[in-house]
């Protein structure tokens, strides 16, 4: 075999029990390649990881390396369990154990502890190495894996879909993680991943898996000219299917979308009401408070809506008083409520976790912290709005239009404008997690001011709005599996061109009509 050549694998047949999943798969990776293993799902990607690894019997072909390099010499990260997640356990101990591979004896070694000494130096980690590993944000625990990895890693370094339940920002930084130690290092890498436009962005080399095997392996340059390159790739119809299939065959994602829709809808119904009343604003400082509340309940290790939402209904019943109080205006009520919170919040954060991942998805927004239960919450909150809009749809018309008059008629004004507030408020703490505190009030004003461009009546102000507010955010959230953007700022660039294009067609509609009238 060519000294320059690090592994060899040959026609590999891989598989569980009586299925095969890698089947008749050959490539071959030099000394410092970075090559990525992409493909549908199913095709193998993670399978052949592990025959290489000798983790799963092949069944036919060969892996050969190269002399002097040995299967326990390769650093693995594979995906990380729940259980892994959860793992009581200080930093320390969980590098060190990469250690295993060379250690003769029952303990480790001094060169033992220096080299993961000097793996958590590499990897900014040393500042929390006495941490507990189940205390540590998801991108500080892959740091910490692969941390581990180095430490057993000589020459080659696997890696099986390491940005899996990663934010897209720790994503890019891990991305560029990699490739530093490969360039800096020489270590060659190879990883799975599902991500193709970051594999061509990284890697030298593409091993594209499908379902009959191998469909290309070359460099980075020519895949981007082959058939299965071009078919990812292009910008059509059937890739944009394919790419939205992929992203919904992660629960992660399908929770984000489920919650999201729901979430686009409440507040595309409320935010006509506020838009209206002149109160859009009033989203902005609720979720300025809800951010606040998060950081202290995480600064306490207690769970964030606990505190987050009786602390923004709280606020969102002191604005309601605070607006009625002619010496303190209602933008500057907001003002004042908003930035104390957000103050509060910060200090909170730097006095104990700092701005850490979790920290920055209630800031930014992370479609990756949904959870079952917040979908729960989103269906109530759902059912509950679209419930009181249709129950109370011509009270809520007459407040909104002529509170003065509504108050005359007998009705309770004050109530709607309450139950309003309160609708808002568990609105604005369900939707932060997804779009970040700093972008959750767009959700509230871009829908009802897009509507509002070519709509004439309340009733279809409202509907369109609500329309308009779940297609802009299923469309963010593909501009966001696809670009690898955050999710918040791609709902609201969604948003900002609708809302172009709504301003356009309306101008247009109205010249048309005012020349009708001529």
């Amino acid at each position: 075999m060519n000294k320059n050549i690090l592994l060899a694998c040959r026609d590999a047949v891989i598989g569980y029990d009586n299925t095969v999943a890698v089947n008749g798969v050959s490539f071959e990776l030099e000394r410092g390649d970075y090559l990525c293993i992409v493909g549908e799902n199913g095709s193998g990607k993670s399978t052949l990881l592990k025959g290489i690894l000798g983790l799963i019997p092949m069944r036919g072909g060969s892996v050969d390396f190269a002399d002097g390099l040995r299967r326990t010499d390769i650093g693995y990260l594979p995906q990380q369990t729940q259980a892994q997640r959860d793992f009581p356990a200080t930093v320390r101990e969980v590098v060190l154990s990469g250690c295993l591979n060379g250690s003769k004896g029952p303990f480790y070694s001094r060169a033992d502890r220096s080299l993961a000494n000097k793996n958590m130096e590499k990897l900014s980690i040393t500042n929390i190495a006495n941490r507990s590993y189940r205390e540590l944000s998801g991108g500080q625990q892959q740091r910490v894996l692969l941390a581990r990895a180095l430490c057993a890693a000589k020459e080659l370094l696997l890696l099986d879909e390491p940005v899996t339940g990663l934010d897209p920002v720790v994503t890019a930084e891990f991305y560029r993680l990699i490739k530093k130690l490969n360039r800096d290092s020489g270590i060659a890498v190879i990883m799975v991943s599902h991500d193709i436009e970051c594999a061509v962005e990284n890697a030298n080399k593409i091993l594209h898996l499908g379902s009959r095997g191998v469909e290309f392996f070359g460099t980075t340059e020519d895949y981007l000219k082959s058939d299965a390159g071009r078919r990812v790739l292009r910008g059509g119809g059937e890739a944009m299917f394919e790419l939205i299939a992929e992203m919904l065959s992660y629960s992660f994602m399908r929770r984000a979308l489920i919650a999201g829709l729901l979430v686009a809808l409440c507040s595309a119904l409320l935010g006509v009401t506020l838009v209206l009343k002149r109160y859009s604003m009033i989203g902005d400082g609720l979720s300025h408070v809800g951010f606040g509340a998060a950081c202290v309940a995480m600064a306490l290790n207690v769970a964030p809506l606990k505190i987050s939402v009786p602390v923004v209904v709280v606020a969102a019943f002191l604005l309601m008083r605070i607006n009625d109080n002619a010496k303190i205006k209602g933008d500057a009520a907001i003002a004042l409520i908003s930035s104390t919170a957000i103050a509060v919040g910060v200090i909170a954060a730097s006095l104990t976790t700092g701005l850490n991942t979790d920290v920055s998805g209630y800031m930014f927004g992370s479609v990756l912290l949904m959870g079952k239960n917040d979908i729960i919450a989103c269906a109530a909150i759902s059912a509950a709005v679209l419930v009181l809009y249709v129950i109370f749809y011509n009270r809520i018309f007459a407040v909104t239009f002529d509170e003065t008059f509504a108050a005359a008629t007998g009705t309770k004004t004050g109530l709607y404008n309450t139950l309003i507030a309160l609708l808002t408020a568990v609105t604005v703490v369900v939707g932060m997690r997804i779009m970040g505190a700093l972008l959750i009030s767009s959700l509230i004003i871009f829908p009802a001011l897009t509507s509002m461009r070519v709509c004439k009546s309340f009733r279809a102000v409202t509907a369109v709005s609500a329309a308009v507010s779940c297609v802009c955010f299923f469309a963010g959230l593909v501009i966001s599996y696809a670009f690898n953007t955050p999710a918040g700022a791609s709902v609201v660039a969604a948003n900002a061109v609708c809302l172009i294009v709504f301003a356009a067609a309306g101008a247009i509609k109205n010249r048309i009509s005012a020349k009708k009238f001529k």
